[in-house]
C-alpha cells in the first residue's frame, strides 16, 4: 500500500536499490505551493534549502535512469522538455516536507532497522546471498557516497516510510462504499446483437457524374498523391577501400599480437568447490578429504551442498583468479586432477577446490591464421582510411562543396532517383530499387530542407552516405480522371455503410414492437442472443468491443441502440433485454481486492492532503531564475 506516495519521496539512490521506478508525471499542488524567491538556493522548504548542486545530482540521476530505459541518446534537454526537472524538484520538496514532519513527531529509524535494510538489500550481497562489506563499499564509492552518508539517507527513507504508513493506514473506506462500487462495477446486462454488414446492402444504384465529382471534392484527402523527392547520393564503405589497402608483414604481426586472445586458448580445468564460512570447519572438511572421504559427501556433510551446487565449470587460471583469488587459482592448476586444494580464503569464505578434468590449451600460429589475419587487418586499415576520408568529405562540404565535388574526392559514383515517396515507392507504385538498405536514409531524405547542402551520415559499423535533394514534388490532389475508379469504389463503400446504418436504425426501432430475432429472420440476418456483458472491462469475458459494452450500459432495458461494428464493416443493433445488479457476496475474492484498492486510494488521498498542508505550513519558495540557469549548465555539459 502507498507505493505511489513512497516513490515520490524516496531518495533516488535508495529508490534505485529498492528496484522502484518513478513513472508518474503528476505533481501534487506544485503550482499552488511554490512561491517566487531569490538567493543562491533553488528552493527553500521552511528552513531547509535545495542547493543547485543537490538538485543537479538528483536531476542527473533521473536522466540516467531514463537513459537506462530509452537509451543513451536521451538527453538532459529532452528531460527538461518533458518537465522531468519539475518532477525532480517536486519530489525533493515532498521529501523534505515529510522529513520535517517526522522530525517534529519524534520519529527516527533505529540503527537495527538501518542495518537490517542494508544487509538484506540484494545489491550488497555476494553470490551466496549474504551481505558483503567489500561489495557494499565498492558500490557506494562508485555512486559518490560514504557509508555514513548512505546510512543516513537510508535512515531518512525508513523514518519517512514509518510516517507514511501511520498516516496512510489511518484512512479507512466505509464498507458501504465498497459494496456500492462493486454493485455498480459488477452490474451485468443481457443483450442481443444483430449485425447489418455492408454486403447486406446489395442494390446500390450507380451514382451520377455530379455525385462522384462532389464526393471527390468532399474527400480530397483520399485522393492525394504523396510528396515525391528527387535524390542524388553516393555511398562508401570500408569494403570499397579494402582493395587499395596494403598491409605489410609487420602489420600482420601487430594485428596478430593485438588479438592474441582470438588465436590462443589457455588451458582450462573443470572445477568443483566446497565453500565454508568458518576456517576451522574448512580445515576439518579438508582433513576428511585427505582421509579418503568422497568430495560430494564432504560437501553435503559440512556445507549442505548438492551435486549441482559444487560445480564451477570450465575455468582458466585467470578466470579463477578473478572469481576467487590468484592464490586459489594457482593451487588448482598446480595439484593433480582429482586432488583437493587446501582451504583458500576469499571475500566469500573458505574454498576447497579440485579439478576433475583438464582441457589442454591451444594456439593457432600466425602462419596458420594468415588468411584470417590478413583479411581482418586489411579491413581494420580500410576502416581507418574510411574514417579519414569521412573527415575529408566533411571538410569539403563545410567549405561549400557539392555532391559532385565529393564524388571526385572519393572516386565513387553518384546514384540518382527521379522520384520517391516516404515509403520508398515511385509514382507508379513500384519500389524504387536503388534505395539503400539503411533505415535512416529515407527519413533523412524527407527531413532535409530542399536546397540544403549535402548531408553526410554514418551507417552501420563501416559505412557513410552523402545525400542531396535535387527536387521536390509537393503533395497534390490527383486529377479526377486519373482516380475516377477509386472515387467510385470509395463512394460505393460509404453509400453501403450509410444504408447499412439506416437499416440498423430501422430494425432497432422495430424491435420495440417485434422480436429482434424475428426481424433478423425476415431479412436473412443472424442475431447473437443472450450475450452477458459486465460494466467493468476487467470483470467482463464476453469478448464484445468497447463501444458495444458502452451501448449496453447507456441503453435502458427493453430498448435498442445502434453502434458501428468494431471491424468497420457496417453497424450493430444492440438490444438490452435485462439488467442484473452486481452482488458483493457472489465473489468475496474480487470484493476483497476492491476494498484493498479503495483503501489504497483513500490512503494516497489522505497523504496528498497532508503533504499540501505541510508545504503550506512550512512555506515553499522557488528561485525560478536559478533553476533555469542550473538547467542550462546541465544541458550545456552533457552527462
Amino acid at each position: 500500500m502507498l507505493n505511489a506516495m513512497r516513490r515520490r519521496v524516496s531518495s533516488f539512490l535508495v529508490t534505485i536499490l529498492m528496484g522502484l521506478l518513478i513513472a508518474s508525471f503528476a505533481i501534487w499542488g506544485i503550482g499552488d505551493v511554490f512561491r517566487t524567491g531569490g538567493g543562491n538556493v533553488i528552493a527553500t522548504v521552511g528552513e531547509a534549502r535545495i542547493t543547485p548542486s543537490a538538485f543537479s545530482r538528483e536531476f542527473e540521476n533521473e536522466v540516467r535512469r531514463w537513459q537506462q530505459q530509452l537509451g543513451p541518446e536521451f538527453s538532459a534537454a529532452q528531460a527538461r522538455s518533458l518537465g522531468i526537472h519539475r518532477q525532480v524538484l517536486a519530489r525533493m520538496v515532498s521529501r523534505i516536507s515529510f522529513d520535517q514532519a517526522a522530525h517534529d513527531l519524534g520519529l527516527r529509524a533505529s540503527d537495527e532497522q538501518v542495518r537490517r535494510y542494508i544487509a538484506e538489500n540484494e545489491a550488497f550481497q555476494n553470490s551466496f546471498g549474504t551481505f558483503d562489506r567489500a561489495i557494499y563499499e565498492s558500490i557506494l564509492a562508485r555512486i559518490g557516497y560514504t557509508p555514513a552518508s548512505f546510512e543516513e539517507a537510508v535512515r531518512q527513507d525508513l523514518t519517512r516510510d514509518q510516517l507514511l504508513n501511520v498516516i496512510g493506514q489511518s484512512a479507512h473506506a466505509p464498507d458501504i462504499l465498497s459494496e456500492l462500487l462493486y454493485t455498480y462495477r459488477a452490474e451485468k446486462r443481457e443483450i442481443d446483437i444483430l449485425k447489418v454488414a455492408r454486403d447486406a446492402i446489395e442494390q446500390v444504384p450507380e451514382p451520377s457524374e455530379d455525385v462522384l465529382r462532389q464526393y471527390y471534392a468532399d474527400n480530397e484527402d483520399q485522393f492525394m498523391a504523396p510528396e515525391y523527392r528527387s535524390l542524388a547520393f553516393l555511398m562508401i564503405t570500408a569494403d570499397d577501400l579494402a582493395d587499395d589497402v596494403t598491409v605489410s608483414e609487420d602489420d600482420l604481426r601487430v594485428y596478430y599480437d593485438a588479438h592474441l586472445d582470438e588465436f590462443v586458448r589457455p588451458e582450462r580445468r573443470v572445477v568443483e568447490q566446497i565453500v565454508l564460512f568458518d576456517k576451522d570447519q574448512a580445515e576439518q572438511a579438508y582433513r576428511a578429504l585427505q582421509d579418503g572421504e568422497d568430495f560430494l559427501a564432504v560437501a553435503k556433510r559440512f556445507a549442505g551442498l548438492s551435486a549441482e551446487d559444487i560445480v564451477l565449470g570450465e575455468k582458466t587460471q585467470q578466470e579463477l583468479a578473478e572469481d576467487i583469488s590468484p592464490a586459489a587459482a594457482e593451487r588448482v592448476f598446480a595439484v593433480k586432477v582429482g586432488s583437493p586444494t587446501q582451504p583458500q580464503q576469499s571475500a566469500f569464505g573458505w574454498h576447497i577446490l579440485r579439478a576433475t578434468a583438464v582441457i589442454p590449451g591451444t594456439r593457432t600460429t600466425l602462419e596458420q591464421a594468415r588468411d584470417q589475419v590478413e583479411r581482418e587487418a586489411r579491413k581494420e586499415a580500410a576502416i581507418e582510411k574510411l574514417f579519414d576520408l569521412a573527415n575529408a568529405i566533411d571538410d569539403e562540404l563545410a567549405s561549400g562543396g557539392s555532391l559532385d565535388d565529393v564524388a571526385r574526392l572519393t572516386g565513387m559514383d553518384i546514384t540518382r532517383i527521379e522520384a520517391v515517396d516516404r515509403t520508398g515507392h515511385t509514382p507508379a507504385g513500384e519500389p524504387a530499387g536503388a534505395i539503400p538498405d539503411v533505415p535512416s536514409f529515407l527519413r533523412e531524405a524527407f527531413r532535409m530542407e530542399p536546397g540544403a547542402e549535402p548531408l553526410l551520415r554514418e551507417f552501420g559499423p563501416d559505412g557513410y552516405y552523402v545525400l542531396s535533394i535535387t527536387g521536390v514534388t509537393p503533395r497534390a490532389l490527383k486529377p479526377f480522371e486519373e482516380v475516377r475508379e477509386a472515387v467510385l469504389a470509395n463512394w460505393k463503400v460509404d453509400e453501403q455503410s450509410r444504408r447499412a446504418e439506416e437499416r440498423a436504425r430501422a430494425l432497432a426501432a422495430a424491435s420495440n414492437t417485434s422480436s429482434l430475432t424475428e426481424l433478423a429472420r425476415q431479412q436473412g440476418l443472424t442475431v447473437q442472443e443472450d450475450v452477458v456483458v459486465v460494466r467493468d472491462p476487467a470483470l467482463d469475458d464476453s469478448g464484445v468491443a468497447t463501444n458495444v459494452r458502452e451501448a449496453a450500459f447507456t441503453t435502458a432495458p427493453g430498448s435498442a441502440t445502434v453502434t458501428p461494428a468494431a471491424d468497420g464493416d457496417g453497424y450493430l443493433v444492440v438490444r438490452v433485454e435485462t439488467r442484473i445488479p452486481g452482488d458483493p457476496a457472489a465473489d468475496p475474492e474480487k470484493m476483497a481486492l476492491l476494498k484493498e484498492a479503495i483503501a489504497q486510494q483513500y490512503g494516497n488521498d489522505v497523504l496528498g492532503a497532508y503533504q499540501a498542508y505541510l508545504e503550506r505550513r512550512l512555506g515553499v519558495q522557488l528561485n525560478e531564475r536559478l533553476l533555469e540557469d542550473t538547467l542550462t549548465q546541465l544541458i550545456d555539459q552533457p552527462l
